[in-house]
Order: C-alpha cells, then structure tokens, then sequence
C-alpha cells in the first residue's frame, strides 16, 4: 500500500483497535512535526492523529473507501432507473419559451453523452480497479442526475400563462448540484461524529443539521439507499419529503 492507503487503512480501523504508535509514525511521515508526533504518543491522543490524518489525506481520498463508493455505485444505478429519456423530452412549445428556460433542455442534450461516456469509462475498469479509480467518475454521475433534475423540473414545470409565478417556484426548489453532493459528503462524516458524541447539546445540533441536508437532498428528487434511510431513522430523522 502507498502512503495514503496505509492511512486511510488506519482510519477505516475501528478506533478501539487503532495503533498508537503507528498513527503517529503516519501522521509524523505527513507533517514531519516531532513535537507533535512526542506530544500525541506521551497523551494517547487518538483524536488528534485522527484530525491530522484526515487533514494530510484530504477530503476526496477519504471519501473513496470502499463502503462509500459501493453506495454511490448503488445510487448511480438506481438513479439510471428514473432517469428522464431526452428523446421524449421536448415540449411541443419549445420555441416559444425563455431562453432561459430553453437553455435548460439545451444543457441536458449535453450532460446525457457525458453521463454515457462516464458509464463506460467505469465499466472498462478491470476487476483489480480501486475505489479510489471509480471515485471520481462516480461522483461526477451524481452530480451530473442532481443537476440534469433539476434542469427537467425547471424546464417541464414552466407556466408560459403564468411566468412570475413560476420564477417564484424556481426559486423555491433549485438546489445547486454541489449543494447536494456537499450534503451527502456531510451526512457521511455526521454518521460518524453522531457515534463519538456523548454531549447532549452537540448530538441535537448535528441531528438537526443533518435533517436540514437530507430535506434538500429530498428536494430535488434524490433518493438515499435503503440502509441510509434505516440509518437516519434509527436516529429519528425523517427520510420523507416535507410538502408544505
């Protein structure tokens, strides 16, 4: 393993059977910092090699483990099954509407073959391919359905008798596609700091923040996997879309 797999291998250990000495032997190989490196091995602070670890590796790598890139994999596939058809998806007053509005069904003519070329990029990749190989191309098809349902709902739900109204609604319900992906980045890491945190205080407030992110996710039409829902409802969130 490379350097960055090694720690990552060691954050994806259970922190109760995390080595002491090998944490800091990484962090110290990252930072080159003894002070801290002696400072973390005299305290036994896990914690702090934990937090300079993920800083050293970097958000897009420690989000390419394998158990994330198998959900995305799954909401890739599930998002294929609901996928507006573009064939199909030309209004019949198309050329009296907004450019703006045009624009929207424009921009989705484009993502399509991007999406298709993304799908076959990962289906080249051999058995022996990473998690970290398919990261990226995974996380560009997610964003890229966020953005392409978006684009459907502006397009599809324009009023042409009621344009104000409608610029209202668009208002209401767009949801910028790094928005989303920032959610579900964020609902991955609140899992976990959910189960170190023993104040009252600091659990209601990440509970209540991970609601607001998986509203919005729900908001555009995004889905979460059947063990997601299981795992926010465990913890008495709500997984079903708020209509007001």
């Amino acid at each position: 393993m490379n350097y960055k797999e090694q720690v990552q291998a060691w954050l994806n250990t259970k922190p109760a059977e995390r080595g002491l000495e090998l944490g800091a032997k990484l962090m110290l190989q990252g930072n080159r910092n003894r002070i801290l490196h002696e400072n973390v091995i005299r305290k036994s602070n896990f914690e702090k090699i934990e937090y300079e670890l993920q800083k050293i590796i970097g958000d897009e790598f420690r989000n390419c483990n394998e158990p994330i890139v198998q959900e995305m994999t799954l909401q890739v596939a599930t998002n294929e099954t609901t996928q507006k058809e573009a064939a199909s998806g030309k209004r019949a007053d198309h050329d009296i509407l907004p450019e703006n509005i045009q624009a929207t069904y424009e921009k989705n003519l484009e993502i399509y073959p991007r999406m298709r070329s993304l799908h076959e990029r990962l289906k080249v990749l051999n058995e022996t391919a990473t998690a970290c190989d398919r990261y990226p191309f995974l996380k560009e098809l997610l964003e890229l359905d966020v953005e392409l349902r978006a684009n459907w709902e502006t397009y599809d739900s324009y009023d042409v008798t009621n344009p104000v109204a409608e610029e209202v609604k668009k208002e209401v319900i767009s949801v910028d596609p790094k928005r989303i992906s920032a959610n579900r980045t964020y609902l991955s890491r609140a899992k976990a700091n959910l189960e170190k945190s023993k104040d009252a205080k600091k659990t209601k407030a990440i509970l209540s923040e991970m609601q607001i992110r998986i509203d919005e996710v729900l908001s555009v039409g995004e889905t979460f996997s059947a063990e997601q829902k299981a795992e926010f409802e465990k913890n008495g969130l709500n997984v079903a879309l708020n209509v007001e």
